[in-house]
């Protein structure tokens, strides 16, 4: 299977059964012409909060620090107007980023999006350092995975 932004997703989701069942429900969405722009990669309700998952696989990390991380949005904008929706009605919006240099995931509030987006490679590692209680390695230790989703979770407000 080649790794890709679908396949890590199907992934992510499947652990995440694994490691919090029976207090999660999730699906994994899949976009056709039929539906709302802008739904979230992963829909679900944790211990009775709605929550949504937008997720990115970078592939790499620019090796010049102060070259911009990102040239352009990562979310759209149908998808942080969805995001802001969820968050707004009570329930939990998060960014999922997949990076492949650093075999890492990291999981954000999706406000967060915004700042990110204008990083340089150097700013990005130094978020991603601080973000280390909401990231994971790529093979997904049941034990880091759900510690990363409680710590994310406990980031918004009942």
């Amino acid at each position: 299977m080649s790794i890709n932004e679908s396949n890590l997703t199907r992934t992510f989701k499947h652990a995440m059964v694994e490691v919090l069942k029976p207090q999660l429900w999730i699906v994994k969405m899949v976009q056709n012409g039929m539906m709302q722009d802008g739904l979230p990669d992963l829909l679900g309700c944790y211990q009775g909060r709605a929550f949504g998952i937008e997720a990115k696989y970078i592939r790499n990390i620019p090796k010049n620090k102060t070259t911009r991380m990102f040239p352009g949005p990562i979310f759209t904008l149908g998808q942080k107007f969805v995001l802001n929706a969820i968050n707004a009605a009570g329930g939990m919006s998060f960014g999922l980023l997949f990076i492949k240099d650093l075999k890492v995931g990291v999981l954000f509030n999706h406000l967060e999006i915004s700042t990110v987006e204008t990083y340089t490679a150097g700013e990005f590692l130094q978020w991603l350092e601080v973000k280390k209680s909401t990231s994971f390695p790529k093979r997904l230790s049941t034990f880091e995975l759900k510690s990363a989703f409680e710590t994310a979770v406990r980031l918004f407000p009942k």
